[in-house]
């Protein structure tokens, strides 16, 4: 497995891994495929870095059939994380979560990595799915994402939250992670309009009300597992952030702001007012 990775990230001058396999097992619930999940941790002269790596075996060859033998392992999918300075507090693994949460018959994969800075602690929850024959890291688009953090930047909130890139070795493509601190999480979620699956993102909040190091708010932004992207889901809130004070109930309020556009007007499922929205309730 070193071998291979290495190869795969081209890093020669490696001085020291440690591989982690918090998962040995299937990923599709109707076949017997089977999946080895990696987390490395590897240092060089220059630099630390972490990598995320899914093995599967190959295609059975003749010489398999000829002798009885299982096909090896290869790499099928690699992301690496690699930076000057990182400690060993930067994105260490903490926990798997294999389930199949869009019900496609293929399991997915939530790996749990964890930063420790100086005064606070960050949790990334990175999501892999297979669509089409290939892995791929399910996020939101940075783009989008910071878009809007702007407009709440203008409002006044400053969220508490960090990004972390994954480059895929082969064409140095990026994927932005993103890691949430003060007890922000990803929430996995069911649509009562669509049907699918969605994952609502808890962004803790500060309006300048308290001090630096808390958060007064939580921001909750919602996204559409869709075809192995997260978009914005436009049924929630009407697409907009959910901003909630800290000690105000999202779990037990979450399904009143689903509607649906209709013309210029926006009906709700369960109206988020009662009494301000009751023409409008549906």
């Amino acid at each position: 497995m070193k071998s291979k990775i290495c190869a795969n990230i081209k890093e020669t001058s490696i001085n020291d891994m440690k591989i982690v396999i918090p998962y040995n097992g299937w990923y599709e619930s109707v076949s017997d495929s089977n999946v080895l999940v990696t987390y490395s941790e590897f240092t060089t002269e220059k630099n630390k870095g972490r990598v995320i790596a899914l093995f599967e075996r190959k295609n059975e060859s003749l010489l398999n059939q000829i002798i009885g033998s299982s096909p090896a392992y290869d790499i099928s999918y690699i992301r690496y994380f690699v930076d000057e300075y990182p400690d060993n507090n930067i994105l260490y693994y903490t926990n798997i979560d294999i389930k199949d949460i869009d019900s496609d018959g293929n399991n997915d994969i939530f790996l749990s990595l964890q930063t420790n800075f100086a005064t606070r602690i960050t949790h990334s929850e990175i999501l892999l799915t297979k669509k089409d024959g290939r892995w791929k890291m399910v996020l939101p688009q940075p783009d989008l994402f910071e878009a809007e953090v702007e407009e709440l930047n203008k409002k006044g909130y400053s969220l508490s939250y960090d990004t972390f890139v994954f480059k895929n070795p082969i064409d140095d493509k990026e994927d932005i992670t993103f890691g949430l601190s003060h007890d922000g999480g990803v929430y996995i979620t069911n649509s009562p309009l669509s049907g699918g699956v969605d994952l609502c993102y808890e962004i803790s909040a500060n309006d300048g009300t308290a001090d630096s190091s808390l958060n007064s708010h939580y921001v909750y932004i919602m996204f559409q597992l869709k075809n192995g992207e997260l978009v914005k889901d436009d049924n929630w809130n009407g697409g907009k952030p959910l901003i909630l004070k800290c000690g105000d109930d999202f779990m037990n309020n979450k399904d009143q702001y689903w509607g649906y556009t209709q013309e210029t007007n926006l009906w709700f499922y369960s109206s988020p007012n009662a009494e301000e929205n009751q023409d409008n309730k549906k």
